[in-house]
């Protein structure tokens, strides 16, 4: 990436910082929150996911926001990238500079510096590690450190209110979740959104929440902000009805 990456630490609700706030207000008036499944998904669903998720945001003008680490599998005696929506921000960054990608990061369960970069979690079953993703614009730790654990929907909370924020002082400025898979706490994401009024786009066939909501028709009946996409065209033509920019 050509711009410095920065890490903030905060707590979880705590406002924006100034200088996180002067970044943002440097791009595009438009916000996407990407959300949905990782940790439930095997390797072929993650290639599918960030396909589908990559085509649909590429050339996207404004900012990213989304969970801000990457998920390394054991192989051998090595690691490898493990396939989730968490590699789409970097990797459509690298292809536009119109775009900054803004990684919100709930909670480290450890932290401890390697060459693999900075590990903030280790699952003892799988050996599955979590790294703060290397390549990202602006980094958001919502933990005041290692010995005050945070909690998994601190994340969907500090995203929702950044976005508010941003809607209360900024003319013009619009944003909308995109969910694709996930649990419980991508479930509870969606539905403050929903009742917020706020755009939502549910990428039907992605399975798990996100499937349920899909086809929840007394739901979606309810809350109209939100848009059932089928395919990769109809989700890049509601962002473009939204506001949203392509390059």
């Amino acid at each position: 990436m050509d711009r410095q990456s920065f890490l903030f630490w905060m707590d979880q609700d705590a406002q924006p910082s100034s200088k996180i706030a002067m970044k943002l207000s440097n791009t595009e008036p438009f916000f996407v929150r990407l959300t949905g499944g990782c940790g439930f998904m095997d390797p072929e669903d993650g290639k599918k996911a960030i396909n589908a998720l990559t085509k649909a945001l590429s050339g996207l003008n404004g900012a990213l926001l989304y969970g801000g680490t990457r998920v390394l599998a054991p192989s051998g005696d090595r690691y490898r990238i493990f396939p989730t929506i968490l590699e789409v921000p970097p990797r459509l960054r690298k292809a536009n500079p119109g775009l900054m990608t803004f990684g919100i990061i709930p909670r480290m369960i450890n932290c401890e510096y390697t060459k693999l970069g900075l590990i903030i979690g280790r699952d003892p079953k799988s050996g599955f590690l979590t790294v703060i993703h290397p390549n990202q614009d602006v980094c958001l730790v919502l933990q005041k450190n290692v010995d005050q654990i945070s909690f998994w929907d601190a994340e969907r909370i500090a995203c929702l209110q950044i976005v508010r924020d941003f809607l209360e002082n900024r003319n013009g400025f619009t944003a909308v979740l995109v969910s694709y898979n996930g649990g419980e706490v991508t479930g509870r994401e969606i539905e403050d959104w929903a009742e917020a009024n706020l755009p939502v786009i549910l990428f039907a066939g992605s399975g798990r929440k996100t499937d349920e909501f899909c086809q929840n028709h007394d739901w979606l009946s309810k809350h109209p902000s939100v848009i059932v996409c089928h395919t990769v065209k109809q989700a890049r033509n509601t962002i473009q009805s939204l506001g949203g920019t392509f390059s």
